[in-house]
């Protein structure tokens, strides 16, 4: 294993502006952890870890964004750290398509090598000064307790507005089977425009409810989502209600 091999498989990442080039790497690897995860780590495989993760934020910092937004913004990224290679290709499509800047904690210098309550402190500290936040769902991040931990910091922080679970279009929990994590129900999901059916030239990914909730066709455009300042899905159910009345 070295890191020059782990490298190729990340080359196409900074070229590539589909969303179906990122659904359909999970697709490939769905059934494995990532391919270079070690989770017995000696000093020796964390040196290399740092050196392989520094080369990747640099990849990741100098992607250029096609978009014209100024108004920048931070996401934080909740994954599991099984699902990095994946994480790190959705993480590249947000900065390269909607000029945002994109937190993963593996690529973060300054956080601990092995997992205690700085770790959890800096995560913490991270979710509540981001502007955004994106749970990665997947099998695994959907399991961990890291994650579920997460995702409370960012619904105590009252981001309900501003957070969003980006998982596969066929996943159950996009049609209400949530399969012991119902709690899902309650945020909004990231969506193909091709799946809702919305005609749209300008964007490809939607923000939206589904199904099972009273706002289920309420849908925004992710450009939107991550730009706005404000809660932006209270400020449209307000717009749309004061329409009906």
């Amino acid at each position: 294993m070295d890191i020059d091999s782990i490298l190729e498989r990340f080359n196409w990442v900074e070229n590539s502006s589909s969303i179906q080039d990122v659904y359909d790497y999970y697709r490939i690897h769905c059934c494995d952890y990532d391919l270079f995860y070690d989770k017995n780590f000696s000093e020796e495989k964390n040196d290399f870890y740092k050196q392989l993760y520094k080369v990747l934020n640099d990849r990741l910092e100098n992607i250029i964004s096609e978009s014209n937004n100024s108004r920048k913004k931070k996401v934080f990224l909740s994954h599991s750290h099984e699902d990095f290679e994946y994480t790190y290709r959705v993480g590249s499509y947000l900065k390269k398509n909607y000029n945002v800047d994109v937190y993963i904690d593996e690529l973060d210098s300054l956080m601990p090598s092995s997992t205690n309550s700085d770790t959890a402190r800096r995560l913490s500290k991270k979710i509540e000064t981001y502007d955004r936040f994106i749970f990665v769902g997947t099998k695994n991040s959907f399991k961990s307790k890291w994650c579920n931990w997460e995702l409370g910091i960012a619904n105590n922080k009252n981001l309900k507005g501003h957070l969003a679970f980006f998982v596969m279009n066929d996943h159950p929990a996009k049609s209400g089977i949530y399969d012991k994590n119902e709690y899902v129900g309650l945020y909004p999901f990231i969506w193909d425009k091709k799946v809702l059916d919305i005609e749209s030239d300008e964007n490809d990914l939607f923000v939206g409810y589904y199904k099972d909730r009273g706002n289920w066709d309420l849908f925004v455009p992710l450009k939107d989502w991550l730009c706005k300042n404000d809660n932006f899905f209270n400020t449209v159910q307000k717009n749309e209600k004061n329409k009906r009345e």
